[in-house]
């Protein structure tokens, strides 16, 4: 008997899934283009899941790709959703690309996209054990999000960054979890800097 099914959201999604897990990108990238062909717009978690695989990669051609992509997504009047935007501010700074990093968590909120948990940890991490990431920079992004930025004066050194970081993550009401807590107490532990 024939059922005449046809391939949904679900199968494309499900398909472009398998293919990055299997380190297929192309091809991933192929089914996106087929899903489009055959008049199926894909959704945000279709193009989270293909920025995230590019972010993964952690290079400046990678994350040109993974911006290339966010154009592409609103192009099709899908709006970047928080994993979107955290994963490709992640891809920044594992590429070491801090300033992109920040600026990107900056766009995200200026387009109505509030930081998650997720991506407090992430920025904590970059400063607590990458000697690259500017505390300046991150102060200048902060400002005007926390009640504790306006109190910060003089040069900020990584800790202190990673403080109002902090600070800024509650003020927003995004609750620290034991991730959070551990990364900046080992973070701080490492810089041999408990006061």
């Amino acid at each position: 008997p024939s059922f005449r099914l046809a391939p949904d959201l679900v199968t494309y999604t499900t398909l472009i899934s398998g293919l990055l897990d299997a380190g297929k990108p192309s091809a991933a990238k192929g089914i996106l283009d087929v899903m489009q062909r055959a008049n199926i717009e894909p959704n945000s978690y279709v193009y989270s899941l293909l920025i995230a695989d590019l972010a993964k990669r952690a290079s400046k051609d990678a994350m040109a790709s993974a911006e290339a992509m966010i154009r592409q997504m609103i192009k099709a009047r899908v709006k970047p959703t928080a994993i979107t935007w955290t994963a490709l501010a992640s891809g920044y700074f594992r590429a070491n690309m801090v300033q992109e990093g920040l600026e990107t968590m900056k766009r995200a909120r200026s387009k109505g996209v509030e930081m998650t948990r997720v991506s407090y940890n992430m920025v904590l991490r970059s400063i607590l054990y990458s000697e690259s990431v500017g505390a300046q920079e991150l102060e200048r992004v902060l400002r005007g999000q926390s009640r504790h930025a306006e109190r910060a004066s003089g040069t900020l050194t990584d800790t202190g960054a990673a403080l109002l970081l902090l600070r800024t993550m509650i003020d927003n009401h995004v609750e620290p979890d034991v991730d959070t807590w551990f990364i900046t107490l080992d973070g701080l532990s490492r810089q041999g800097k408990w006061n």
